[in-house]
């Protein structure tokens, strides 16, 4: 619901948070795109879901109302099978702990939908410009821009400073944009190491 077990209602960023967690834990279908963490560095690789994995058998009232510690125990043998995000690439399949991996929106409407989520000042994971690397970003502006059918999101990408220090505005489809969880907001910003079509060939390619 939108109001605490005490009944006072929750703020706008706390239900936002809580709808995000429900979400992120969610069944995932086979083909579902989804941002797989694959190292120790802070960058999601966009895959698809070569598997399906069913949601632990709890409530929403009781997955919010576990521990991070005890959320990530019960998570800790739980696999996804997942595969390169280009249905013309590679096949091989390869299986990330469930709490590395993020759903992100089956469709046009469910990405509006979780826009709606996001405002300025947001901490996202973003899809970088021409790569399928995730990168953490700032929201500028989450309601102004569409491309088409696509809504947009403006975001400014952590280290992304061009020579004069400058941090450069992005335009990213709302599709390949998810909420930062709180457990990863917790690590100090650090600078993103662009090279990401390396690391991604590297971690297909075994």
């Amino acid at each position: 619901g939108d109001h605490d077990d005490d009944g006072r209602p929750l703020s706008k960023r706390e239900l936002s948070h809580r709808l995000f967690e429900v979400t992120r834990f969610r069944r995932l279908e086979e083909g579902d795109f989804v941002a797989a963490k694959i190292s120790s560095q802070d960058l999601w690789i966009l895959s698809r879901v070569a598997k399906p994995w069913e949601a632990m058998n709890l409530s929403p009232r009781q997955l919010l109302g576990l521990s991070e510690a005890k959320r990530d125990n019960l998570l800790s043998k739980e696999k996804v099978h997942i595969r390169d995000s280009d249905d013309a690439g590679l096949k091989e399949v390869r299986q990330i702990g469930r709490q590395h991996v993020l759903p992100l929106p089956r469709s046009l409407g469910e990405a509006s939908l979780w826009q709606t989520r996001i405002r300025k000042g947001s901490r996202v994971y973003a899809m970088y410009p021409d790569t399928t690397s995730l990168y953490s970003a700032t929201v500028v502006d989450a309601s102004t821009w569409c491309r088409k059918d696509d809504d947009i999101i403006v975001c400014e990408f952590d280290g992304d400073e061009d020579e004069d220090g400058v941090l450069p505005q992005r335009h990213i489809s709302s599709r390949f944009v998810t909420p930062i969880p709180r457990e990863y907001q917790r690590n100090k910003k650090r600078k993103s190491n662009r090279g990401s079509t390396t690391l991604q060939s590297d971690y297909w390619n075994g």
